[in-house]
């Protein structure tokens, strides 16, 4: 059996007058209008998706805004649903005089009007420590802690991301740390580098009380994105940072270029009661495999782990032990199948890249590439084009074996398999939206 998973939206939008459509005749033919509002959402949703991104748009977004924009002219319905909920869903600042515009027009508006909603909201070009330069032309009209927490409080009930990018040593006044506290909404934090053209970097570690102090301020977090350099000096308490709680953080990205492997095993440990998703990006091996080594130790085996890169040879002995939880399996190639690691495991859903099925298929296989996944249940191919069909040998192997083919548009692992305990991906890194981790958290292997 082969379900295609690709949507196909069809609508009649009659031309109709605003007036008509206030009036609400009897007999009236309906019109795309009069659609429920959960209909119209999931077509913007389409409207503004990529083929291979599905509903799951990332922001900002320069297509959602400009489809959004134009829908706005249809009538004065759309225009005020789309600007409240839709036209500033994804906005990017790094500049002073473009965030300074905004905010003014913002509070010009009249307290009677609709305010819009941001949810994911990038302020990069962050310059807060000292005196910005005024003579280097790829340092000026950097964003300042008084504009950052002016575009902070413009949202401060529908932020769910916040990414903040610094160009000079990463820190806050405590005014902007206040500011991104009463942001109740907030559940995904990110604190980034905003290279320069003149590339200027910190090289120095964040001070670990700046670090503590936001985190902490920011209760209502859930995933944390670390793209700046943490250092911490001493053995965290799991959970607490003195007296005050650590966030219920359950996912935790790490960048080995940054970090120590003490320090992601500090951060580990401070965030260990909530934490069910660890996330290193790293090219280095050797210190990949260390890093595993120990996390093993300190007893995240069963914590999840994502993106943390080892060779071949060993993935049999993550495999070992995760084998009696593992369901899931997502490999951007699918030579894994020849080998023998996974035989027998009690993999349901497989998913692999489309078009690597066609590369690899044919030259590497003999046989059924399915052979030793005897409970496999749903072959899904990612990423496939509208017109995509799976390599002979496949769809002989789900033939034989009742297993049924899947074709989908995107990577977006967890938009079907929210109920998989465990996920194992050898591909991309994979950014685990919030809301879909499973209870035992997910484990996804890059090699």
């Amino acid at each position: 059996m082969m379900i295609r998973a690709i949507p196909t939206l069809v609508y009649h939008h009659e031309r109709v007058s605003t007036r008509q459509v206030l009036t609400n005749r009897p007999g009236r033919t309906p019109s795309i209008l009069d659609l429920p509002r959960e209909t119209l959402e999931l077509i913007h949703a389409h409207l503004i998706s990529t083929p291979t991104q599905w509903l799951h748009v990332h922001y900002p977004n320069d297509l959602a805004a400009c489809t959004t924009a134009c829908l706005r002219l249809v009538c004065w319905r759309w225009a005020e649903w789309l600007y409240v909920n839709h036209l500033y869903h994804g906005l990017k600042f790094d500049n002073a005089s473009r965030s300074n515009e905004f905010i003014a027009y913002q509070r010009s508006r009249s307290e009677l009007l609709p305010h819009a909603k941001c949810q994911h909201l990038v302020i990069g070009r962050i310059w807060t420590t000292r005196e910005a330069p005024t003579g280097d032309v790829g340092l000026q009209d950097m964003i300042t802690s008084e504009i950052l927490e002016n575009l902070l409080d413009l949202f401060p009930t529908t932020i769910l991301t916040l990414d903040l990018q610094f160009v000079d040593h990463p820190s806050l006044p405590i005014g902007n740390i206040q500011a991104i506290k009463r942001i109740e909404s907030l559940r995904e934090l990110h604190l980034n580098l905003s290279p320069t053209s003149v590339g200027n970097q910190p090289t120095t570690p964040t001070d670990p009380e700046f670090f503590n102090a936001l985190i902490v301020a920011a209760q209502g977090i859930k995933s944390l994105v670390l793209g700046i350099p943490i250092s911490l000096d001493y053995e965290p308490e799991p959970g607490m940072w003195g007296d005050r709680p650590y966030p219920a953080i359950t996912h935790l990205h790490v960048n080995m270029l940054f970090q120590r492997t003490i320090d992601i095993l500090r951060l580990s440990i401070a965030f260990k009661p909530s934490l069910k998703v660890l996330s290193v990006q790293a090219n280095e091996q050797e210190g990949r495999e260390d890093l595993i080594d120990r996390l093993f130790q300190l007893g995240f085996t069963h914590e999840g782990f994502e993106n943390l890169g080892v060779r071949m040879s060993r993935i049999g002995r993550v495999y070992e032990l995760l084998k009696e939880s593992l369901e899931g399996l997502s490999i951007s190639s699918s030579h894994i199948l020849r080998d023998n690691i996974f035989t027998q495991a009690p993999i349901e859903i497989l998913a692999i890249n489309a078009q690597a099925a066609f590369d690899q298929c044919d030259p590497m296989f003999f046989g059924n590439p399915l052979a030793h996944l005897p409970k496999l249940k749903k072959l899904v191919f990612m990423n496939a084009p509208a017109d995509y069909s799976a390599p002979p040998k496949f769809l002989e192997a789900c033939e034989a074996l009742d297993v049924q083919c899947v074709y989908i548009d995107h990577y977006q692992m967890p938009l079907i398999m929210v109920s998989l305990l465990f996920l194992m991906q050898f591909s991309s890194p994979f950014n685990v939206p919030i809301g879909t981790i499973p209870p035992k958290g997910i484990i996804s292997i890059k090699g």
